[in-house]
């Protein structure tokens, strides 16, 4: 993937995402590997690099099977499609590049500008309709029909739901086939809501593929949100996402932001910053109440929490844009309540003790700049 800059200025693609110590770089599973290259990057140091790799591996790299997906503004997406050239390096005509709205395949997944994979969905469902049907000839129970679908026809739509996720109307019409199979074409001999219970509580444990999904959502969810070196990148690129997609109104500064989950500024969740696959999973944090939860919360995790835009602020009208509070964001950098607190303890702040902090040009917080005439 590469990613050239609208303008002028050098910009990383999609803004800073903020984690301290890691730019991703290149993905590796397997024998497949996807490289990214920011604005910045030279691809001819990449092309040596892989050249003396498979001068000392004796291993080559298939251009055929090689492709480029752009990133960045749709001009500089376009520019780089008609000239086939990033950074000054030509790219090889072997290579391919994807255009707008083509999908590329991706370890299964299907990812790309604008594309829509209904066609792949279409595939998908012939496919278990095909199962379905040659099992029909076999005439299996009722019971029989249900391990059919569990194993065989929801298996081969599991993984694509779970890596480009599915639209409602293909969602409905699966279930609608897989109902139909079931009951063999006639009417259900029970309710679809009672057949999708377990045997234990009087239903056929007929596997519901809406809750399905939405268990795949909340599964997303959960790795977004965990902690620690166990934590994925693309969580930090879906922080930027979602501080895009902030409203306009008020104004949120930047260095205030931390976690969306951990903070109680507001998105808008059909702005077109957000990618579908990133909406359903907030409307899907929103549907349940995903909030943060603790009965008693150590003093570390206390002292971990934002400063600005606190979940449990008492006041909940106090203004984050104030001068006080644009004096804690810029000169002390304050972003915890850690640091807000250690502010505190070195400078004996009150209300009635002005801030004493001077910068490297030795004005006070308090001091207006001073203009030169």
């Amino acid at each position: 993937m590469v990613s050239r800059p609208s303008g002028s200025k050098s910009k990383r693609y999609g803004g800073d995402i903020r984690k301290s110590d890691t730019r991703v770089l290149v993905k590796v599973y397997a024998d497949d590997t996807t490289v990214f290259l920011g604005p910045d990057d030279d691809p001819k140091k990449l092309q040596d690099c892989l050249d003396i790799f498979c001068l000392a591996s004796t291993a080559r790299f298939n251009n055929l099977k090689t492709e480029i997906i752009p990133l960045g503004s749709a001009d500089s997406r376009r520019e780089i499609i008609r000239t086939r050239e990033f950074n000054n390096w030509k790219i090889d005509n072997e290579i391919h590049i994807a255009k707008e709205g083509e999908a590329v395949r991706i370890l299964g997944s299907w990812q790309g500008n604008k594309v829509n994979i209904q066609d792949k969905w279409n595939e998908m469902m012939e496919k278990q309709l095909k199962t379905m049907k040659w099992w029909n000839f076999h005439y299996p129970s009722v019971m029989g029909r249900v391990l059919i679908v569990k194993a065989l026809v929801i298996s081969l739509a599991y993984y694509l739901m779970t890596v480009n996720g599915i639209t409602r109307k293909c969602l409905l019409a699966m279930e609608k086939n897989i109902r139909h199979f079931i009951w063999n074409g006639r009417k259900g001999q029970i309710a679809w809501e009672r057949a999708i219970l377990p045997v234990k509580e009087g239903g056929i444990g007929a596997p519901s593929v809406r809750i399905r999904y939405k268990a795949i959502k909340v599964g997303w969810l959960k790795k977004w949100w965990t902690t620690g070196p166990d934590r994925p990148d693309w969580a930090w690129v879906a922080n930027e996402l979602m501080l895009q997609a902030a409203q306009k109104r008020p104004n949120i500064a930047r260095p205030t932001v931390k976690e969306w989950i951990c903070q109680s500024w507001l998105i808008k969740v059909q702005s077109d910053q957000m990618p579908n696959s990133l909406r359903e999973v907030v409307k899907a944090a929103q549907k349940y109440n995903a909030t943060i939860s603790v009965m008693r919360a150590p003093m570390k995790l206390r002292l971990e929490m934002p400063a600005f835009h606190h979940p449990f602020a008492r006041n909940k009208n106090l203004q984050n844009n104030s001068k006080a509070m644009r004096c804690l964001q810029d000169n002390h950098e304050a972003k915890t309540v850690g640091d807000l607190v250690q502010i505190v303890a070195e400078n004996g702040l009150n209300p009635t003790n002005p801030c004493l902090y001077e910068n490297l040009n030795g004005r006070k917080c308090k001091e207006k700049p001073r203009t030169h005439s």
